[in-house]
């Protein structure tokens, strides 16, 4: 919006360098509206990279400093891949002001007195609320079991790069630095399951 009446202005022959200024750069005394996006998954990512922060304080509230590109996590977890190239950190997009990311859980939805009621990461005795003015969730969804029992208290799901290391080490027990294959169950056949098995090594499991 802002690069469209910058053209409109020069097309009219008003190149007004301050005018121009003004558009471009917004005063911190100019009222914008609050915009906390929760999450920093697919959708919320998304909407990050595209919103026009001239127009709102765009504000993201999440456990989680990165977006993670989860079509290729299974490849990461046999080595195939390098995890940091799975990952995009959140701060590529450029916040206007560096508080304006949080690394913290949202606990509570206020929807009447619009708040959300955080608590951070990195000091879980460290709880605020945050006001808003509008509000994306893009908290993404727990992994379905189908009520299959004991694949909730039995299996290790692949979702963030904190599973890469725990399904690494599961793979395989070591001893005297050789590895002893070990049994290996891949439940559900979506692409993540079928290209997690396609890069195992099948004669060492």
């Amino acid at each position: 919006m802002a690069l469209r009446a910058v053209r409109q202005l020069v097309s009219r022959g008003k190149t007004n360098l301050a005018k121009i200024n003004d558009i471009t750069n917004p005063t911190s005394t100019e009222k914008r509206e609050r915009l906390v996006i929760l999450g920093t998954g697919w959708g919320s990512y998304s909407v990050l990279k595209t919103i026009d922060k001239n127009k709102f304080d765009v504000i993201v509230v999440s456990p989680r400093n990165h977006f993670l590109f989860t079509p290729l996590l299974c490849s990461t977890t046999v080595g195939t891949l390098e995890f940091r190239s799975v990952i995009e950190p959140v701060r590529n997009t450029i916040f206007r002001q560096p508080d304006h990311f949080h690394l913290s859980f949202a606990t509570k939805l206020d929807i009447e007195n619009k708040k959300i009621h955080c608590e951070s990461v990195l000091k879980s005795e460290l709880k605020y609320t945050i006001d808003f003015d509008k509000l994306v969730i893009g908290v993404g969804a727990l992994s379905n079991t189908f009520n299959v029992p004991g694949v909730q208290e039995h299996s290790f799901f692949l979702k963030f790069v904190s599973d890469l290391d725990l399904k690494k080490n599961k793979q395989g027990q070591v001893s005297n630095g050789e590895i002893i294959p070990c049994g290996m169950v891949v439940w559900s056949g979506g692409i993540a399951p079928r290209q997690f098995v396609s890069d195992l090594d099948l004669k060492k499991i």
